[in-house]
């Protein structure tokens, strides 16, 4: 009898130690799921969810900063470096001739829980200003690629591109203008997805102009500058 107990204790303690040394690994993949496991999911074009679309991580609260303005850097991209994104309506001219890109009134911000920070520019842009190609390799960035928001308080925003699709025609009704960026036809792409924070550039395609280029990221770490 003593020892058939023997035996029991002996093989409970080894299946213990055995489920101890199975999870220990997966513990240590749980935290180090993140930024790596999204960019290798994303240029595979999938995910874990099966419909093309990355998981991520519960992204942190954040505090709302007091000065709401913002830059964006698209390491891919030859001429979105830190630039200032102010944030004003899709009539403001001024605003889409001085700076690279003008971050939408009412659309959302990257330390919301849920949001569509967006953001559009031109491809060609005025010369002498910060516009001017701030958005001519739009096309070049695909699933995987990395975006840089920078707020006041020097936080960074990182997003993963995921999508990259055309939106609908530009054109106005008369027909005489071709890159009407600063007024979406389709104002759906201006709303938040369930459940996700991301941002998203717009552009004109090209060479005629004649649809929008989207580009998709989400929200898949924020650092302290």
């Amino acid at each position: 009898m003593a020892v058939r107990v023997l035996v029991l204790v002996v093989a409970a303690f080894a299946i213990l130690y055995g489920c101890g040394q199975a999870s220990s690994p997966v513990e240590k993949q749980q935290k180090r799921v993140g930024v790596e496991q999204v960019a290798q999911g994303n240029a595979e074009g999938v995910a874990g969810k099966g419909n093309g679309e990355p998981t991520r991580e519960e992204v942190p609260r954040i505090t709302p900063p007091k000065d709401k303005t913002f830059r964006l850097t698209v390491p891919k991209m030859a001429h979105l470096k830190y630039d200032e994104i102010p944030t004003g309506l899709t009539t403001d001219k001024a605003l889409f001739h001085d700076y690279a890109g003008v971050h939408i009134k009412n659309t959302g911000w990257p330390w919301e829980k849920v949001a569509n920070v967006y953001i559009t520019g031109y491809r060609l842009g005025f010369p002498n200003t910060s516009s001017w190609l701030a958005f001519w390799d739009l096309n070049k960035l695909e699933k995987g690629d990395e975006i840089y928001i920078t707020d006041s308080e020097g936080r960074r925003y990182t997003y993963v591109v995921y999508r990259k699709f055309l939106g609908s025609s530009t054109r106005g009704s008369d027909g005489k203008h071709p890159c009407e960026i600063e007024t979406p036809s389709n104002l759906t792409e201006l709303k938040p997805v369930e459940g996700k924070n991301i941002v998203t550039l717009q552009s004109c395609t090209l060479p005629d102009y004649t649809n929008r280029l989207l580009v998709r990221g989400e929200l898949r770490d924020v650092s302290e500058g």
